[in-house]
């Protein structure tokens, strides 16, 4: 027992000590670090989308462009590069996440059949019984959205040299 009670003490066991609030969690993600030329002060890529895809006679995909929205420290400039060139941008800049908003979106893509529930409550398709039997005269009746829902964020960032701004935050560990 006096073993046992060493140990606890040792580990600092069965002890009062002084509470302590902790800390908030520091956020922190990766940005990609664009240069027009080599030698040049870079600047965090905050954006990007697609510009324009350059296609063969037969449809083929051959080239695609991509208009990338580059913090700088005087501001925000756009650049048009091929994919090549952005997928292979390996240089990263950290960032400190100082305030996240998040908002959820909705969008109707249209209306289907609400699913058909048996008497003990499984769904299944109109078509099909619950025994997978084929059913051609059972219809689901009631027509609902076809919905999907998203939560949109939108994140502060902080740069080392303590430059903020406001991005969308898919754009965040990219």
């Amino acid at each position: 027992m006096v073993k046992t009670n060493e140990m606890r003490a040792e580990m600092g066991l069965g002890e009062w000590k002084s509470f302590e609030e902790t800390q908030d969690r520091k956020h922190t993600a990766w940005l990609k670090v664009y240069r027009e030329n080599p030698m040049d002060e870079g600047g965090v890529i905050v954006g990007s989308r697609e510009n324009k895809i350059t296609r063969d006679a037969k449809g083929y995909i051959l080239n695609t462009l991509y208009q990338i929205d580059v913090l700088f420290k005087d501001g925000v400039k756009q650049f048009v590069i091929p994919q090549v060139e952005f997928g292979s941008i390996t240089d990263r800049e950290m960032v400190d996440i100082i305030e996240m908003k998040k908002e959820k979106k909705v969008k109707v893509h249209g209306k289907v059949r609400k699913s058909v529930k048996d008497k003990e409550g499984y769904s299944y398709s109109p078509l099909t019984s619950s025994d997978g039997s084929i059913n051609q005269d059972k219809k689901g009746d009631e027509w609902v959205e076809l919905r999907e829902v998203r939560d949109e964020i939108t994140v502060t960032i902080k740069r080392a040299d303590g430059q903020t701004h406001r991005m969308n935050g898919k754009y965040l560990n990219s």
